[in-house]
């Protein structure tokens, strides 16, 4: 306190603000509907499991904050942290993330070790799927002849689409580096341009079950509705308004992903590549 923090208590605007972090890891749910085709029983599979998932974890983040306020205590998790920021001397010797904090309190080394490992494991959950993500687009691009045939090639040894592999790895250890070494990309700048991608695709699916009639007719979802509205035209609104305000405070937000000049160019550039990309294939096609 004496070197200036300030207990403060609930801040709504300030909580808002936060919530482009805890999007990070639980926007996970959005990547496995490119996986939907090939569930089994997709409404109740990826109907509850999606959101099943996020309400476990959303519950759980908070069950984690209470307890930590009746252990740790809201007071010096408050101050320790503002010192870590603006007088470490005061403060951890690294970042006094509960992990830390949970390993000090505990004394034990063997459940340090396992805090440890769980913390350092958490990514090696995320990386498989994004890279899932990222070859099954490339795939799709393939077969929709939106992108060179061989990209969409499959092993016969391996049955995997090892050159969409290659590729995903690559691209990935690019952009790993320049974050790494570089101080050009904000940590959610990324995060931004899909949210973005995804705010346009929303409003899309909204005007689908109008515009593209026969096809949604044929879809599992069509027997749904809201007051008369197409459940996928309701369920896209309440999406668009979320990713909207993601994108206002993800924009306004320097330190996740703002909007100064390397970050606008770094939007720019991903949807400008796509851009081209799209219309040199569609120029080749036509040849």
């Amino acid at each position: 306190k004496g070197a200036g923090w300030d207990s403060n208590r609930f801040d709504m605007w300030q909580t808002l603000r936060l919530s482009v972090w805890p999007f990070l890891p639980l926007i996970g749910g959005a990547f496995s509907i490119a996986i939907g085709g090939e569930v089994r029983q997709v409404e109740k599979g990826q109907g509850y499991g999606i959101i099943g998932a996020i309400v476990f974890c959303g519950a759980l983040f908070a069950l984690i904050g209470y307890l930590s306020y009746q252990t740790i205590g809201y007071e010096f998790q408050g101050a320790i942290t503002y010192n870590s920021f603006n007088q470490p001397e005061f403060s951890t010797g690294t970042q006094p993330y509960f992990t830390l904090l949970m390993a000090i309190l505990t004394k034990n080394i063997y459940l340090t070790v396992i805090i440890a490992i769980s913390f350092i494991a958490w990514i090696y959950f995320w990386i498989p799927g994004m890279l899932a993500y990222a070859e099954r687009a490339m795939l799709a691009w393939s077969f929709d002849r939106l992108a060179p045939e061989k990209i969409g090639h499959v092993s016969d040894k391996y049955h995997t689409p090892t050159v969409a592999i290659i590729i995903s790895v690559l691209i990935s250890v690019l952009f790993t580096a320049l974050y790494v070494y570089t101080s050009f990309f904000a940590t959610l700048i990324f995060i931004l341009a899909a949210s973005i991608a995804w705010f346009i695709t929303m409003i899309t699916g909204i005007i689908f079950p109008y515009r593209n009639k026969e096809i949604y007719e044929k879809s599992p979802i069509a027997k749904y509705k809201i007051l008369g509205i197409p459940l996928m035209s309701v369920v896209c609104t309440l999406a668009a308004i979320g990713l909207l305000v993601i994108v206002v405070l993800l924009w306004n937000d320097p330190i996740a992903a703002g909007h100064d000049i390397k970050s606008i160019i770094t939007i720019g550039g991903v949807f400008l590549i796509g851009l081209l990309l799209y219309f040199f294939m569609k120029q080749k096609r036509k040849k």
